[in-house]
């Protein structure tokens, strides 16, 4: 039985929280969006990439003509629904135009987990003291560091989205898989928590915590000791 939980925070220093999360344990679907945009475009875009995300992938489970599909296959389908439904509300609605949302989402085959990203927002995995990030970054920076050049860890190029939820009609996410052994943590993120904590920090917090609950407040209050920029988003699962 899996453990389960999730909670945002707006920060100390934004005036709304643009992000979003949710998940159904029944279907094994888990997401984490961080919206674009300004104004109240962001939450939108975020509400809307979650929202579109749960309910295209409860849809196909249930649909006979996609029965026998690999599910990585129904989880990508998914998050092209919720492409599509955020540009169209981008297209079709001008105080929305331009908004966008990164996306990380996961869905539980057993003991395997399938990721899909697009964005900056993270999927890790820890296991005991150890953590190791599953994603890969869509930013100039992280790019350009997988590209062979030095980048410094600040470097504004980190800021810069190379692929995001809705700003195109079309998109391709990356798709990734992780096993887990019992004890096993996973942990979706938007990028207000790296923005302040390293690997080995979120490692020793979520390790030194008994719960996933606990281990959610703890990263939160850790992000916002140091000032928290962002608004931060951690949702946890344990194996």
């Amino acid at each position: 039985m899996l453990q389960v939980a999730a909670l945002s925070d707006i920060g100390c220093r934004r005036s709304n929280n643009e992000d979003s999360f949710g998940y159904d344990m029944q279907t094994g679907i888990y997401a984490v969006s961080d919206g674009m945009g300004g104004s109240a475009a962001g939450e939108v875009a975020s509400h809307i990439t979650i929202q579109a995300t749960l309910l295209r992938y409860r849809e196909l489970l249930a649909d006979e003509a996609y029965r026998g599909q690999p599910l990585q296959h129904l989880l990508f389908y998914a998050v092209l629904h919720a492409n599509d439904s955020v540009y169209r509300e981008a297209q079709s609605n001008p105080q929305y135009a331009g908004m966008g949302a990164t996306l990380v989402a996961l869905c539980m085959v057993g003991s395997n987990a399938l990721i899909a990203n697009v964005g900056d927002s993270r999927a890790y995995l820890i296991r005991g003291g150890t953590i190791s990030i599953i994603t890969q970054d869509h930013s100039l920076g992280a790019e350009q560091l997988r590209s062979g050049h030095d980048v410094a860890p600040n470097d504004r190029s980190f800021n810069v989205i190379t692929r995001a939820i809705g700003i195109e009609a079309e998109v391709q996410p990356d798709l990734f898989g992780a096993t887990l052994l019992p004890g096993d943590r996973l942990l979706l993120a938007s990028d207000g928590l790296m923005k302040h904590l390293d690997d080995e920090g979120i490692a020793r917090i979520v390790h030194g915590s008994s719960t996933v609950q606990q281990a959610c407040e703890r990263l939160i209050e850790a992000v916002k000791t140091f000032g928290a920029q962002d608004n931060v988003t951690c949702l946890m699962i344990e194996a």
